[in-house]
């Protein structure tokens, strides 16, 4: 698939497109929504802090309509992430969505502080 291939380019311009593409793609097809998580997993700990926005913001907006799969995404990713994948995760934390669950937020917050 092209996006599969776009979050992989060495070009973070095609990458941050890829998170665009993808938020797009994720409030029309709901049904996709763990595909689409797959799709965002090499951008985690993307070096380019414009990436890294776009992940944040296509997790967010997911969040709104699934809080479910973006805690569980969450969750999967807290043994092997980057500190900037930890800021990043805090950020989508910080989301209002997230606060619809505060002891499961609550609980992922505690784990990414430690």
């Amino acid at each position: 698939e092209e996006l599969a291939s776009w979050v992989e380019d060495k070009n973070y311009l095609l990458r941050h497109a890829a998170t665009e593409a993808l938020l797009g793609y994720v409030q029309s097809q709901a049904e996709i929504i763990s595909r689409t998580l797959r799709l965002l997993d090499p951008l985690l700990n993307d070096s380019a802090e414009y990436v890294r926005r776009g992940h944040v913001l296509a997790l967010r907006t997911m969040g709104r309509k699934h809080p479910q799969a973006v805690f569980d995404y969450v969750e999967k990713h807290l043994s092997s992430i980057s500190e900037r994948a930890r800021e990043s995760f805090l950020s989508v934390l910080s989301d209002p969505f997230a606060g619809k669950d505060p002891k499961q937020k609550g609980e992922l917050l505690a784990r990414l502080q430690a």
